[in-house]
């Protein structure tokens, strides 16, 4: 069987020259839906920064499954829902984000996710807005001031 050339016209070759640009992709959906684990299908190895539940547990039931193998998934719980927030433990939290970030990008290939993007969220708002304007607990919001300043953060930092 023969393959039919591609019209360029129409199809442009995306792979052709150029550098290749890094992809930031947000998953919204309400709690169990799939998000982490249609997540820890991209492209591997996954770096899991944690700021709402532990994912090794899913992790290694995907790899029962035979969905992952050993050395696909690296992580940390940065922080759990739920727990106790101040300044100091937030400025803290976004500093070890900020260098496993640069780590898992500096690895060249693979996937760096953030899960729990309310908890992270929170972390931002304390770390970086003015204390969080009443944040105490991972999980109770920024909602009262807006995400404006939360989405130039996010900017920033995935770029």
């Amino acid at each position: 069987m023969t393959t039919a050339a591609v019209n360029a016209a129409i199809w442009p070759d995306l792979t052709a020259g150029g550098s290749r640009r890094r992809l930031t992709v947000g998953i919204a959906g309400p709690t169990g839906s799939g998000k982490t684990r249609l997540a820890l299908t991209f492209p591997h190895p996954v770096f899991v920064a944690g700021f709402d539940r532990d994912v090794k547990p899913l992790v290694q039931q995907m790899v029962q499954e035979g969905l992952l193998k050993d050395g696909q998934v690296y992580g940390k719980l940065l922080l759990a829902a739920g727990a106790e927030l101040s300044v100091p433990l937030a400025q803290s939290v976004e500093e070890e984000l900020t260098q496993m970030k640069n780590a898992a990008l500096g690895h060249g290939r693979g996937t760096f996710l953030v899960d729990g993007a309310k908890g992270f969220q929170d972390i931002i708002s304390m770390a970086k807005l003015e204390g969080g304007r009443g944040v105490s607990r991972v999980g109770e919001g920024v909602a009262a001031f807006g995400y404006r300043h939360i989405n130039d953060f996010y900017r920033r930092f995935f770029a």
